[in-house]
């Protein structure tokens, strides 16, 4: 029973985990926003910065030679007529490197700029891309996330409805079953008739209890037919007490002669799960509503030993002794389970 509590549990951190995957999504994607435009914010001050430098770079470069060039031009008007043609043509010579000088200076801090601009423009445009990649990838994720939820809060419910309806008809059958309201498994009492020791015939007292048990059972599963699309699989298991030739058994040894017996009592609880699998799906003894549903997904397993809160391991305890704080008939219960859909 700890290890179907076991199991519920970890369906119950499963939907917890998925939850807080998608708020950890979200959160991821506010901090990557932070992060880009923070990012962007840099580049952007980087690239003020860098035209800065580049102003500065060549402000005294270009005062220099637009004074140089204007010294040049200012003498040409000066004297001009006053000078020699080769003496012309060699100034305007002069005139002419200056104002390409000039010019050229100018031109490198145009093209330095727009490669600072380009490159600005280009790693905004990568950023977007990888922020709408990465958006898209959130959201593909959360959603995914979102349908996981889903599914476990369906499961939940599902399961919630099931548990409802076995308590409701076992009720109006006059049945006194214990039921899980957690995992919806169901220990089947048999009161005073439970197997014999080492056996797995069913008693008559056995085989009512049986009879109207499983119609209702079917019954609670099977009657909504959307809970019924739902079910994956029945099981029917069963349990037998840790003893052998009346001594107790530590289900947990390793020691050959324990494991020859841990084997036999594996073996018998199966054959006692088999035996009410046997008997509930034998039309020319018993017929009931969704027989044929029932069968089709019912399955059979058997766990040797049901482990008792009340056990106190001692490996030299005799049967009677372990049994007296321990209920052995109790240990050779069945449960029958059901089994829902991912």
């Amino acid at each position: 029973m700890n290890r179907l509590n076991s199991k519920l549990s970890e369906a119950n951190q499963q939907i917890l985990t998925v939850s807080q995957k998608i708020e950890e999504k979200d959160k991821e994607k506010q901090e990557l926003e932070q992060k880009f435009n923070k990012e962007i914010l840099e580049r952007e001050q980087k690239y003020k910065s860098q035209i800065s430098n580049i102003d500065s770079k060549y402000k005294d470069l270009i005062s220099s030679a637009r004074e140089k060039y204007e010294k040049i031009l200012k003498e040409e008007r000066e004297g001009f007529k006053k000078r020699s043609k080769a003496a012309r043509k060699s100034f305007k010579k002069k005139l002419a490197s200056a104002k390409k000088e000039y010019d050229s200076l100018q031109d490198q801090v145009a093209q330095e700029k727009s490669n600072l601009s380009k490159e600005l423009t280009q790693v905004k445009q990568a950023m977007e891309v990888a922020q709408e990649a990465h958006d898209q990838t959130l959201k593909e994720e959360k959603i995914k996330h979102s349908i996981e939820l889903a599914k476990e809060r369906a499961k939940a419910n599902a399961r919630k409805r099931l548990v409802q309806k076995i308590r409701e008809n076992f009720k109006k059958a006059g049945l006194k079953a214990q039921v899980d309201d957690k995992t919806g498994d169901v220990i089947l009492s048999f009161g005073n008739e439970y197997f014999d020791t080492g056996k797995h015939d069913l008693k008559p007292g056995m085989v009512n209890i049986i009879e109207k048990f499983i119609p209702a059972y079917s019954k609670s599963l099977f009657e909504n037919k959307d809970l019924a699309s739902k079910i994956e699989a029945v099981e029917i298991i069963g349990f037998a007490s840790p003893t052998y030739k009346g001594k107790f058994v530590d289900p947990k040894s390793l020691n050959p002669k324990d494991r020859a017996a841990v084997a036999y009592n594996l073996d018998l609880s199966y054959r006692r799960a088999k035996s009410i699998f046997t008997h509930a799906f034998d039309t020319t003894k018993i017929s009931y509503e969704h027989q044929q549903d029932l069968y089709n997904l019912s399955k059979v397993t058997g766990r040797s030993f049901l482990a008792s809160k009340k056990r106190n391991v001692a490996s030299d305890s005799m049967k009677d002794k372990y049994c007296a704080s321990n209920n052995c008939k109790e240990s050779q219960r069945v449960i029958i389970k059901f089994n829902l859909k991912n």
